[in-house]
């Protein structure tokens, strides 16, 4: 979960292109401290931590920025203040490009960026999902017991829940992982933050024991 990712990226990247990423972020790569050789149109070398490597890229329009999950920075100042530091990708000629991914949020927060929605799913386009999520899990079991569980009317919370693209993927892990269906998303969301929160918390522990 990207929780005050917005903020963060802010207060990290000069847009002026004169900060580089910080190495917090290679750090989960373990790219720590790792430079890289470029050449430069004279022909000369120079070398780069991967972080500013990356931030070269990006501010030449050689890479994409994608930052998942703005409605995860539930604080609506910081998540508005970190939202008007990015640079806006109306005019395609403008550099640098950044992708962002959002549930719903309020008019105004995202001025200057081109959007795009994703329609719900109809009941078959969820069953269907759900059964080839199965297979490739090797749950073909559990995929028909989740399809009948959405189907009972006392569930029908749960199939309004599976029609968005985004949330069905981890309704359906978290039933093959835990026997829970979720019918509400503020309780399959507490779910997915708490997961990748331990996620985050084992890798910066690997990290840790690793140096």
């Amino acid at each position: 979960m990207l929780v005050e990712a917005l903020a963060q990226v802010a207060a990290q990247l000069d847009y002026a292109g004169k900060q580089d990423l910080q190495e917090e972020y290679t750090r989960w790569l373990g790219l720590e401290g790792r430079q890289l050789e470029v050449e430069l149109p004279d022909g000369s070398k120079q070398y780069l931590s991967v972080g500013g490597w990356l931030f070269n890229l990006w501010q030449a329009g050689r890479a994409l920025l994608i930052l998942d999950g703005a409605d995860e920075e539930f604080d609506k100042a910081k998540r508005e203040k970190a939202l008007a530091s990015l640079p806006a990708t109306q005019q395609r000629a403008i550099n640098p490009r950044v992708l962002l991914t959002s549930r719903p949020l309020g008019d105004g927060e995202v001025l200057g960026f081109e959007k795009l929605e994703l329609n719900e799913f109809e009941q078959r386009q969820i069953e269907d999902l759900v059964r080839r999520c199965g297979k490739v899990l090797g749950e073909q079991g559990k995929a028909e017991q989740f399809i009948k569980e959405t189907r009972q009317a006392e569930k029908m919370r749960a199939l309004q829940l599976a029609a968005r693209p985004g949330h069905l993927v981890h309704m359906f892990a978290t039933y093959v992982q835990d026997g829970v269906l979720f019918t509400a998303e503020e309780d399959l969301m507490k779910r997915v933050a708490e997961k990748r929160f331990a996620v985050t918390v084992g890798r910066m522990l690997y990290h840790s024991l690793m140096r």
